[in-house]
């Protein structure tokens, strides 16, 4: 469907529509079959949650929940903007106490980078830190709480295998030339077997 047929139908349905959004996939930023449609309040707002189509089409609304966390531009902590925030300015670079647009190191591929959150070689927006709430989250669960220096972050965050038992393996394969008897041979065939010549006799 176009963004403007569905603020259309969205509109003859007595819905007060702001904007439509199609939403992409992160890396390619190919669109996918999923729109954010922002209403603006009104008595019949809640509705939009029992809609099952929308002009030809089925479908299936949901609130919005967005599940990335916001770092601070200014602070360089999570979950809240730099808009509305007191606290003091570090940069996301060299984890200095000034802002990151005034940084004289930011570019200069030289000058050791910092992050201001785990004091680790690396700059403060980095995914893979540990401080990264996702990351804590999946730390708190696996059981690791701590950086563990001279491993990397995905060797860290693997699960521990220390009190696995060991997983015995399938019997080698029989080695080529000797004969391999059953535990519980056929009688008759036993007996032919210790009559014939062995290799090596």
């Amino acid at each position: 469907m176009d963004l403007d047929e569905i603020k259309i139908e969205l509109t003859n349905q007595k819905f007060r529509v702001d904007k439509v959004n199609q939403l992409k996939k992160y890396r390619t930023r190919e669109p996918l079959k999923i729109y954010q449609v922002h209403l603006l309040p009104s008595e019949n707002i809640r509705d939009i949650y029992n809609l099952k189509t929308l002009g030809y089409t089925i479908v299936k609304v949901e609130p919005y929940e967005n599940k990335q966390s916001h770092q601070c531009f200014n602070c360089q902590l999570w979950n809240h903007g730099s808009k509305g925030c007191r606290l003091n300015p570090k940069c996301v670079v060299c984890a200095g106490n000034h802002a990151s647009k005034e940084c004289l190191n930011k570019g200069n591929s030289d000058v050791q980078v910092k992050c201001t959150n785990c004091n680790g070689p690396h700059t403060a927006n980095y995914r893979g830190c540990p401080k990264y709430p996702t990351n804590i989250q999946r730390n708190v669960k696996s059981g690791i709480h701590k950086i563990q220096p001279g491993k990397s972050f995905a060797a860290s965050a693997k699960p521990n295998d220390v009190n696995k038992p060991i997983e015995h393996s399938a019997r080698p394969p029989p080695r080529q030339g000797r004969t391999r008897l059953n535990k519980f041979p056929h009688p008759a065939r036993s007996e032919l077997a210790r009559d014939s010549p062995q290799r090596g006799e």
